[in-house]
């Protein structure tokens, strides 16, 4: 305790997420949260607009480990909304080569009752995939963008008209980005329509 880790724990940090899910309580929403590697810890900051850019401002960490071996890595979305998480597992860091016992583990952070998500993306329909764009946990919406873009490397006129569609209609900047991320991952925001 102490200064150090009032400051956050120290300035070794491994991996970066948004929390851009469906699940946790909507303080965490576009949060952005990194592994601490001297603070056994994951850091939490709130994003803020500056000028052209935006800057981090420290929240209360999000989570403390209770094992002195954490290290934690990185940290990914999951379809039901929670997270997984990655921890080297180790009491060597930077540079303490001598005593390393590496043996990593994988952690899946949720919040309250969360049923497992089951699904098979590939078989879903094109316009299935497309109204994934809208879905509120980002992980749906990246999953469906990829498929879109595996299926159509070299552009689809017909999902383009309504990707271009998304994009014009919807009111949440966010959403008519998704739309128009998911327009260009098919070929579809050429120089034209733009």
């Amino acid at each position: 305790k102490g200064a150090h880790s009032d400051a956050g724990g120290g300035h070794a940090h491994a991996g970066a997420m948004f929390y851009l899910g469906d699940q946790w309580p909507a303080e965490y929403r576009n949060r952005i949260l990194m592994a601490n590697l001297h603070g056994n810890r994951l850091n939490q900051n709130k994003i803020e607009r500056k000028g052209s850019g935006y800057v981090g401002k420290r929240a209360p960490d999000f989570l403390f480990a209770n094992d002195p071996w954490f290290r934690g890595l990185t940290q990914m979305m999951s379809a039901d909304g929670g997270m997984f998480m990655s921890d080297w597992h180790d009491t060597g860091e930077c540079h303490n080569y001598d005593k390393t016992h590496p043996s990593g583990r994988i952690y899946r952070i949720t919040y309250g009752d969360v049923k497992p998500v089951r699904t098979d993306l590939t078989k879903k329909t094109d316009a299935q995939l497309i109204k994934l764009q809208l879905h509120e946990n980002d992980w749906w919406v990246r999953q469906a963008r990829l498929l879109l873009a595996e299926r159509y490397p070299n552009g689809e006129p017909r999902l383009a008209t309504y990707l271009w569609k998304m994009t014009l209609d919807e009111k949440q900047e966010t959403k008519q980005l998704r739309g128009l991320w998911a327009l260009h991952s098919i070929g579809g925001a050429d120089e034209k329509r733009l």
